[in-house]
């Protein structure tokens, strides 16, 4: 980068003082201020006949040049950091290829050794507006990482929680199950109790109606039961009842109904 001042004395012109920064300094230090890695990237035709002694063509683009003190300097102190860069932006190149030709700033996400990286191209430009090249920023970034795992384990709780919701609605019908089937059932005996006799029967005379048959209705009481109440007492009048209806469910259909 040069930069160049015009000197007068006493309103004469009297010359120019040229200030030339090189651009891997440049680097150097905004790498230093803000902790991720720069690289100034010039194009071919804005680097003179001199120039290109200076500068090595990128793996990005034969149309991209770096300097070659960048390489010299950053592989004698972080050769990694180098190699590193070069591997990213081989693997990148065809990505940035429809970027690059379009002369635009722009950021892509790339994985590379299993780290995530935001590399940042900025268009640098004459002060006519000519693109001339791009100033590069390799940022690790772990917001992907922290995101896909965010993710994962909100897929894995989301998991557990239809596992568990699932679990508790089989839970409720079961216990709708029992509790239905306990309404209906005499707790001594185990045989159908009187609020079953409604539905039962509507379902027995829809029956009769579509396959044109009657019905058949039982009804009988055990002979002398206060008596065996009074006599033995009420667990010997319990016995009986439930040997009773034992009896009676080995000797009817299943599709038969037994209610007390």
């Amino acid at each position: 980068m040069v930069y160049s001042y015009p000197l007068f004395y006493r309103g004469d012109f009297a010359g120019t003082v040229y200030f030339i920064v090189p651009l891997y300094t440049v680097g150097n230090d905004l790498s230093d201020i803000f902790k991720n890695f720069y690289v100034f990237y010039i194009k071919k035709n804005y680097l003179s006949l001199q120039g290109k002694k200076e500068f090595v063509q990128t793996e990005l683009s034969e149309n991209y040049f770096v300097d070659r003190r960048f390489y010299n300097i950053k592989l004698k102190t972080s050769s990694e950091n180098v190699t590193q860069i070069s591997n990213i932006n081989d693997e990148i190149k065809d990505k940035v290829k429809s970027h690059i030709d379009k002369e635009i700033s722009f950021s892509i996400l790339h994985k590379h050794n299993n780290i995530y990286y935001i590399i940042s191209f900025y268009s640098i430009r004459y002060i006519t507006g000519n693109h001339i090249g791009y100033l590069v920023s390799y940022e690790e970034d772990d917001t992907f990482f922290q995101f896909s795992k965010l993710f994962y384990i909100s897929a894995f709780l989301t998991i557990v929680i239809v596992v568990l919701v699932s679990v508790l609605m089989l839970y409720i019908l079961k216990m709708k199950q029992i509790a239905e089937k306990t309404a209906i059932t005499d707790k001594l005996t185990g045989a159908l109790n009187r609020t079953a006799i409604e539905p039962i029967i509507k379902i027995e005379y829809e029956r009769a109606k579509r396959s044109k048959k009657p019905i058949s209705l039982i009804l009988f009481d055990i002979d002398f039961f206060k008596k065996i109440n009074d006599t033995y007492g009420h667990n010997a009048g319990d016995y009986v009842l439930k040997k009773v209806v034992e009896i009676v469910k080995k000797n009817i259909r299943k599709s038969d109904c037994l209610i007390r």
